[in-house]
């Protein structure tokens, strides 16, 4: 606080600390006298302005009295708050920036305090509440990040060159390529064995099964694994030797069959044999009796004659006793 004071529509007023009042000055004429008045019993922050008294970039809180004839007020000067925003550096060469409602420069380390902003760039800080932009100045790329004091409307900002942010990033951008090549490498290495754990025993099973097929069923295939490529392998193993089991039941019932075989050949000999023996045994006991009938069927052939001339005589015996 910097100077209080009530000022009464009489021209009365009244400092603290005291101080000479310059000549002709006359407080119901004062913007915080007069803003104050408009809003009877309300509190008000008045633009910054210049005191006429000391001189300095100042603002007043003032209010009405209780009786309507005065106002009492307190001027604050800024020149604290301009020391304080000159003293904050953003990087090497940014700085803060404070301006007042009607875009004038309340801090500013290269402005004078009450001073119209006059470049366009300032314009866009009064289009929303907070945010930020790009523009140049002098040639030469910076970054504005802005806010807005709810209370007074001023526009706190802070300002800095892009090639700051460009140089200041450099080093994490090159510890972050660094990392990530770091990670790529070890990341590929990791994948590398990952995939030869996993090729290896592929063409461990791929070669047994050319070699299975070629009819090598002596393979077992030794898998160093806990995963379902082992499963495979094991499977195989189990494969190959149901298979030589197998083949070994197939050779044992061909030589069955081999002997069994050859104990058939040999009844069939045998049968042959006997069949011959039969059939000649056959044929002498055919002859034998063809000849027997053969003489029977001469016999019988003799004896039909032999009736037949019976008979003629007969019946020319018949016919004589007719006669």
């Amino acid at each position: 606080m910097q100077l209080a004071y009530i000022g009464t529509e009489t021209g009365l007023m009244i400092k603290s600390p005291k101080s000479n009042v310059p000549k002709g000055y006359v407080p119901s004429q004062r913007p915080w006298y007069q803003e104050a008045m408009k809003q009877p019993g309300k509190t008000i922050i008045t633009e910054p302005y210049i005191s006429s008294t000391s001189g300095d970039m100042v603002i007043t809180i003032a209010k009405t009295l209780n009786d309507h004839s005065g106002v009492i007020g307190i001027d604050i000067s800024l020149e604290n708050i301009n020391s304080i925003a000159k003293k904050i550096n953003i990087g090497a060469k940014g700085y803060t920036m404070i301006l007042d409602k009607s875009e004038k420069f309340i801090a500013h380390p290269h402005e004078k305090g009450g001073k119209a902003a006059t470049q366009s760039f300032y314009n866009k800080l009064y289009k929303k509440d907070a945010g930020q932009f790009t523009y140049h100045l002098d040639g030469a790329a910076k970054q504005m990040v802005f806010n807005t004091n709810k209370l007074t409307g001023w526009k706190i900002a802070g300002t800095m060159y892009l090639s700051e942010t460009t140089d200041a990033a450099r080093p994490i951008m090159l510890n972050t390529g660094l990392i990530n090549l770091i990670a790529f490498i070890i990341g590929g290495i990791a994948i590398f064995l990952i995939i030869r754990s996993i090729i290896t025993p592929l063409h461990k099973l791929k070669n047994a099964a050319n070699q299975v097929s070629e009819g090598d069923l002596s393979l077992n295939i030794d898998v160093q694994t806990s995963d379902e490529i082992n499963d495979l392998a094991q499977s195989f193993n189990s494969m190959t030797r149901n298979l030589r089991e197998l083949i070994q039941q197939i050779d044992e019932s061909a030589f069955q069959l081999s002997a069994s075989s050859e104990q058939l050949n040999a009844s069939a000999e045998e049968t042959t044999s006997a069949t011959e023996h039969v059939a000649a045994a056959t044929a002498d006991e055919i002859a034998s009796t063809t000849e027997e009938t053969v003489a029977s069927m001469q016999e019988i052939t003799s004896s039909s004659k032999a009736l037949s001339k019976l008979a003629e005589d007969l019946q020319l015996l018949l016919k004589k006793f007719k006669l």
